[in-house]
């Protein structure tokens, strides 16, 4: 506990440094180089014991390294980029660190660029990568972050309305992890206006399709969850936790646009208002994930790929707000109601990631767990 509480602090005190006293390009692009170097080295160097399943990806990069041909390896059941990926770079060292390193990095710049880019509040994103749980998750399950952090290159067609590029990198983050191709409905987001009849048609529509996926998963390798601990009634209170973050982050949005709205009538149609309700949508449907997890914790991991959003729905929804007194109480807030939100779950479920206590590869090499997991449905 005490890392995470360091860690949030020390962000913060380099948010101040940078951005308390003069805020400009430089000082902007300092604090991005200072969190891709911490966020990529805290990835790249953690132990093979941070992150339930990163023992799983050392023994694969292991597998990978020493196979005759990728074929050999069809018993695994993974996808053949991710495997391909591990065999590449096999070839400069034959040590799975190397594997963390070089996607520990990527995650970071990745999230850092999209975050950057879509917000002016860069640093509350930065936090909130943090605080909900995002960056935990991305020390755990390995392959799905990294689909994650390609999709993220996408959000641009998705609001210029290009649909072949952004199609393009859907499916090459697929190769990586199937379940990427999920993210393809967000694109058919972006043209809906936000009334009660849109909201009322969309829900019915992803929960048809979100139900469907439930039927369909048992003829691809994901089948293994169909009896695994991921499916089955779940009303634990982490749970209900998440749906209440889940709720209260859609009502902040959704006042604070109401806000902006009322204040600029003519703001609601612009490129900004427009983007503003698309994102209020993927909080929609970030509720309905959640909701649905109550059935199966497997949602879980389609609820990453939309929690992507909060990192930059917040900051945007803050910054609508017209008064700077206002706009700190907010974030005060926030920043109270996420720190505490991922502190309860460290104290009472470390098992969720496994990431704190935290330690770097360098100190106990020696202390590596080398039993190998890889048929396991958790794992897939």
């Amino acid at each position: 506990m005490g890392q995470y509480i360091l860690f949030i602090c020390l962000i913060l005190l380099q948010a101040i440094i940078c951005f308390g006293f003069k805020r400009n390009n430089f000082t902007r692009k300092l604090f991005f180089l200072l969190m891709l170097a911490e966020l990529g080295l805290i990835m790249g160097m953690r132990s093979v014991n941070v992150g339930e399943d990163t023992v799983n990806y050392y023994n694969i990069y292991l597998l990978c390294a020493g196979a005759g041909s990728l074929s050999s390896l069809s018993f695994l059941h993974l996808e053949y980029g991710y495997l391909l990926l591990n065999r590449a770079l096999a070839y400069f060292s034959y040590s799975p660190q190397l594997l963390f390193v070089v996607t520990g990095f990527f995650i970071a710049f990745s999230t850092l660029r999209f975050i950057e880019k879509n917000t002016g509040i860069f640093w509350l994103g930065v936090i909130i990568y943090v605080t909900i749980g995002k960056f935990f998750y991305d020390m755990n399950a390995l392959r799905q972050a990294l689909a994650v952090a390609i999709l993220l290159f996408s959000y641009p067609f998705i609001i210029k309305r290009k649909f072949i590029p952004f199609i393009l990198i859907t499916v090459t983050a697929s190769f990586i992890h199937t379940s990427a191709l999920f993210f393809t409905i967000i694109y058919f987001l972006y043209p809906l206006k936000l009334r009660l009849t849109n909201i009322f048609v969309y829900g019915a529509a992803s929960v048809i399709g979100l139900t469907s996926f439930l039927f369909a998963v048992k003829y691809t390798p994901y089948a293994g969850y169909m009896q695994s601990i991921w499916w089955g009634l779940n009303f634990k209170p982490a749970s209900f936790m998440l749906l209440m973050l889940s709720v209260c982050i859609f009502c902040f949005n959704f006042f604070c646009y109401c806000v902006k709205r009322k204040c600029e009538p003519s703001w609601e149609n612009s490129f900004e208002g427009k983007e503003m309700k698309f994102l209020l949508f993927a909080n929609i449907f970030l509720i309905e994930i959640t909701l649905l997890g109550f059935i199966g914790t497997i949602f879980a991991r389609l609820f990453i790929y939309m929690s992507v959003f909060y990192m930059i729905s917040i900051p945007k929804a803050v910054s609508l707000l017209p008064k700077r007194n206002a706009r700190a109480l907010c974030i005060t807030v926030i920043l109270l109601m996420t720190v505490i939100y991922q502190s309860v779950i460290i104290r009472y479920r470390p098992d969720w990631t496994a990431v704190i206590p935290y330690e770097t590869y360098l100190s106990n090499p020696s202390n590596i767990r080398t039993k190998i997991t890889i048929n396991s449905a958790e794992f897939l």
